[in-house]
């Protein structure tokens, strides 16, 4: 079945020259149409899970399901249908990691219904053969933390929910270690590498949700510090999906690790922020990044932005807070290329033909809390495909398959 969906704006970006704000206009980006494809419904109804592409396979991990249990259960997607496979833990606002290798480590969440306590299990999932192994405790006991895998193999972990915070090494085989307390007991932090070896960790929100007063940042190696740009414009906090090769820009081969993040000022602006290395650097976009859909609707961004880096392209994802029962913001810019930055990308000036932005129109209903995850296709880079989920989760899941050009 094929939804007709409207994009809502067009945006592109570009490196900023010091300019306090991201954009110097007041013109609102004009809307484009494609089109949404309804993919099978999932086997389980779930929310707090994670998704990958997983062995080529698009994959649905742990969550919890209808009345706030969590469910010990893994969907895979192929031969157009999803197949359900055993975890050996509960893992519901977990951590998880897709490896160098393929695999997924997944590790700690809630104990209890409810979103009750913290828990230590992990284990790595095998695409391969569609099992879980590799089981292990963490060091410390978490929800909603982050990691990042170093060129080593090590994995840094951070972050938590309600329970002290800190800094542990996962040495890829079977032993966590404590490394250092956190500066900052933070939730679902950015863990972004910056040399092959060094991450740095740093959030916009406490253990409890709170906004910190400010911000910051640690390192693996080396001194914490702060910056500059985080007392105008915060970083954005995300529940889950916000693992950094989602968003990574850099070419680590090359030895240049570069991110892209949302930020959003006093006054409620967004702005793009890029890192490279321990630098931060506010972009500056052709058009603002719109406050309101396509029917004058306030839009909630509330995911990380998720980069295609075979079309050099990332998408930013939100909604509309008065229309969420029939509708969803959808926005997609370009990635800026910057000569300082050797990164794989090479586009031409950005325009206005290279930045469709959406919003989609859903058949059925969606609660407040609705999450929705997109991920490029391992068959086509242009054809990424989303699962939404809530409080009481449905089982939606879609793909996109025209006005990519």
């Amino acid at each position: 079945m094929k939804t007709i969906i409207a994009l809502f704006a067009l945006i592109a970006v570009s490196q900023t020259s010091g300019a306090a704000l991201p954009n110097d206009t007041t013109t609102r980006a004009p809307f484009v149409r494609i089109d949404y494809e309804r993919l099978p419904d999932l086997n389980i109804p779930r929310a707090g899970h994670h998704t990958y592409y997983a062995g080529g396979e698009l994959t649905v991990m742990g969550g919890h399901t209808t009345g706030f249990k969590p469910t010990r259960t893994t969907e895979y997607f192929d031969g157009h249908e999803w197949h359900v496979i055993p975890m050996t833990y509960d893992h519901d606002d977990a951590l998880a990691l897709q490896l160098s290798s393929g695999k997924v480590l997944i590790g700690g969440g809630h104990g209890q219904p409810l979103g009750i306590e913290q828990t230590f299990p992990t284990e790595i999932y095998d695409p391969a053969t569609h099992e879980f192994g590799g089981f292990g405790c963490l060091d410390v006991k978490r929800v909603l933390a982050n990691a990042v895998e170093l060129d080593s193999s090590r994995i840094v972990i951070s972050g938590n929910w309600y329970h002290d915070d800190a800094i542990e090494l996962f040495d890829g085989k079977t032993r966590y270690q404590f490394v250092d307390s956190a500066s900052q007991d933070r939730s679902c932090p950015f863990v972004l590498q910056t040399s092959p070896d060094n991450v740095m960790i740093f959030s916009n929100s406490d253990i409890r949700g709170n906004i910190f007063d400010s911000i910051i940042v640690d390192q693996l190696e080396g001194e914490s510090f702060s910056v500059p740009l985080f007392e105008t414009w915060r970083p954005l906090t995300y529940l889950l999906f916000n693992q950094s090769s989602t968003f990574f820009i850099g070419d680590a081969d090359a030895g240049v690790y570069s991110y892209l993040f949302l930020a959003a000022d006093s006054l409620g602006q967004y702005g793009i922020v890029r890192t490279l290395g321990t630098q931060f650097e506010l972009l500056h976009t052709v058009y603002p990044i719109p406050l309101q859909g396509v029917d004058g609707a306030d839009i909630k961004y509330w995911g990380p932005l998720i980069v295609d880096r075979n079309v050099s392209r990332a998408y930013l994802m939100g909604f509309a807070t008065e229309l969420v029962s029939t509708s969803w913001q959808w926005i997609m810019l370009t990635i800026p290329t910057d000569a300082a930055v050797p990164s794989p990308f090479s586009i031409p000036t950005p325009s206005l033909s290279h930045t469709p932005v959406g919003h989609i129109p859903c058949s059925t209903p969606m609660a407040t809390s609705s999450w929705l995850v997109v991920y490029p296709t391992a068959t086509s880079s242009r054809l990424p495909r989303f699962c939404d989920s809530s409080s009481i989760p449905p089982r939606r899941v879609g793909r996109f398959s025209r006005g990519y050009t």
